[in-house]
Order: structure tokens, then sequence, then C-alpha cells
């Protein structure tokens, strides 16, 4: 009669049971790796530009050879593309949970979504990345693809949709923010310029500028404030 196999000590499961976890520890290491490429590209693109960058550089800041880059990106541009994600991610993610409800304010969730926007964007170095792709992403259509498939259209797809709740409750006096949602971002864009090219002459008050805006955007009253024009 075959021998039972005595069960495991101190009830630890079997060597077959305890595969998946060594597989979640390889995940979990090869997740260390990528994210350690991801930082070392993000401070190589910041020094050197899009296209001066190099992945002898990037593997050279991560400490790594630099076919291991390979094993996580194919190319620079995916590289790229792959911080660029996680920068929008929060700003896009946090303006789709905001529209989401139904009974916040659109000038409450404008707010938050500008405030979102200076938090992870403005006041980090995730604004070289937006820098880096007002600046040379013309010259690579599969970044520039990316972004606006990914980021801008899902982003004024939400805008849109949450303008058109804002006529319908009065909260808007007109539809210009449905026909152009783009306005909800334009001075998001121009303080990252700003910052970069004269915050050292003149100091920009950035929260002051964007509640200014939003006033003009969603006047006090919404579509019963008066009209400027008639006044």
């Amino acid at each position: 009669m075959p021998r039972k196999s005595a069960p495991p000590e101190n009830g630890s499961a079997p060597a077959a049971a305890r595969k998946p976890a060594r597989g979640k520890s390889a995940d979990a290491r090869a997740e260390v790796r990528r994210r350690e490429i991801l930082d070392a590209a993000f401070d190589v693109f910041a020094e050197h530009g899009f296209t001066q960058a190099k992945l002898d550089d990037v593997a050279r800041r991560a400490g790594i050879a630099k076919g291991t880059i390979y094993l996580y990106f194919p190319d620079k541009e995916t590289l790229f593309v792959e911080l660029l994600r996680a920068a929008a991610l929060p700003v896009l993610g946090g303006l789709k949970a905001l529209a989401a409800s139904p009974d916040l304010p659109v000038e409450d969730v404008l707010r938050r979504v500008h405030t979102i926007f200076v938090e992870e964007i403005l006041n980090t170095r995730r604004k070289h990345l937006l820098r880096l792709l007002i600046q040379e992403g013309p010259r690579f259509p599969a970044v520039t693809e990316f972004y606006y498939g990914e980021i801008v259209r899902n982003g004024l797809a939400t805008i849109t949709s949450l303008a058109r709740r804002g006529v319908q409750t009065g909260e808007l006096a007109d539809d210009a923010l449905v026909r152009f949602p783009q306005l909800v971002m334009a001075p998001l864009l121009m303080s990252v310029i700003w910052d970069a090219l004269f915050e050292d002459k003149h100091h920009l008050d950035v929260d002051g500028m964007l509640a200014a805006f939003r006033t003009l955007l969603v006047p006090p009253g919404g579509a019963e404030a008066p009209d400027r024009q008639e006044a």
C-alpha cells in the first residue's frame, strides 16, 4: 500500500500551491525594474529633451544594461508615451470621476479639476513632460497620436458632457463650452508655458487666474446673470 505523504508542517501550502506566490514576487520585481527605467527616462528626457535623449543614457542612469530596457519597452517613444500616460491619468481620472457626480455643480467640477492639474502637473516635475510634448510632439506623430487618442479626446468628451449638463441646469449662460471644451484646459496650458518662459520675470498667480477664468465660464447666477452688453 503506497505510503501517504505527510501533511505540510505548520499548515504551509504544498509546493504546487506556492507557485503563484513566486510568480507574484517575480511580477513585483519586474514592476520595480520597470519603474526604475521610467524614472531614469524621465530624468534623461528632462535634461536633454526627447530628441537628444538616448537609451544608453537611460540605461546608465538606471544602472542596467541597455538590453534590459528592451525587455520592458520596445523603443524611446514608448518610454515617453508611458511617462505621459502616468502624468495625465490623475487629471483625466479626476475629471471623469467629478463629472460623473450629477449633483456636483459645474463650477465645483472645474475648480477641482484645475486644482488637480496644479497639484499633479504644474507643481511637480511632470510639467517638464508637457513642455516636451508641446515642443517636440509635432516631430513624433506616434506620440501625439497616443496623447490625443487616449487623453485629449477622452477629456474633451467628458467636458462636453459636463457642459451640456450645465446648459440644461442653467449654470452656463450659453453653449460656448459645449462647442469649445478646449477652453477648460487653455489657462492650464498657458500656465505651464508661462512657468517655463516668464515666471522668473513676472510671477503668475495661477490660482487667482483660474478662479477669474471660471467666473467667465460660469458667471454667478448662471444663465440668469445680467447681460453685460445690455448693462
